[in-house]
């Protein structure tokens, strides 16, 4: 059975982090790295598809994050404001380098989407066949232009809200909606197009 959009709750740990009052304090710089390095460690891997170049880009993004420690405005959660740092750091390395996917003239349904998240499938249960599909929906995601495959990875596989999404990309609420829309469309297209015998029109 496929899953619905990701639901996912934040771990406890950085619950506690965002809660406390001193948590923006430098000192106590080594908690938040703790807390938060794997979620920005997939986020920047999602961007880049390269697993060195995001440890590397992590690192420069925490860097950033421990200079602007005291700048953050709790109105938004701390893990939204890490990724906001994340996501326009990653921006300015594809645009510098130039790494940007091509684009498409055309998602699939939000179900279908959730088999690309490393935690959909339990392991014992795995057939061939569903690591085939994972794995192509895996490459359809990452070949979208950066644009699109950023609100599919934080809305489909983080279940980040949407006002959060907006909040981290920069972009004003109605333009997240129309670019998941567009990205749908997209994967949908490319996934209609990965099965044997399809061609494209």
């Amino acid at each position: 059975m496929l899953l619905r959009k990701g639901k996912k709750r934040r771990p406890r740990e950085a619950e506690a982090v965002e809660k406390r009052p001193m948590f923006r304090d430098p000192r106590n710089f080594g908690l938040v790295v703790q807390t938060y390095q794997n979620q920005l460690f997939r986020y920047v891997y999602n961007m880049v598809h390269d697993h060195h170049l995001a440890e590397d880009l992590t690192q420069e993004v925490f860097a950033k994050v421990y200079r602007s420690l005291t700048s953050y405005n709790p109105k938004y959660p701390f893990s939204a404001w890490l990724l906001r740092i994340a996501h326009n750091h990653g921006i300015d390395y594809l645009r510098q380098k130039k790494l940007q996917t091509v684009s498409y003239d055309s998602v699939t349904n939000e179900e279908t989407l959730h088999e690309a998240s490393p935690e959909f499938h339990d392991t014992s249960a795995r057939t061939a066949e569903d690591t085939t599909q994972r794995a192509i929906i895996q490459e359809a995601i990452y070949s979208l232009p950066v644009d699109y495959r950023s609100v599919i990875v934080l809305r489909y596989l983080g279940g980040t809200k949407l006002e959060e999404i907006a909040y981290i990309l920069g972009i004003p609420m109605g333009t997240v909606k129309s670019r998941i829309n567009r990205a749908r469309q997209i994967l949908q297209r490319l996934l209609a197009e990965s099965k044997p015998g399809t061609r494209a029109p």
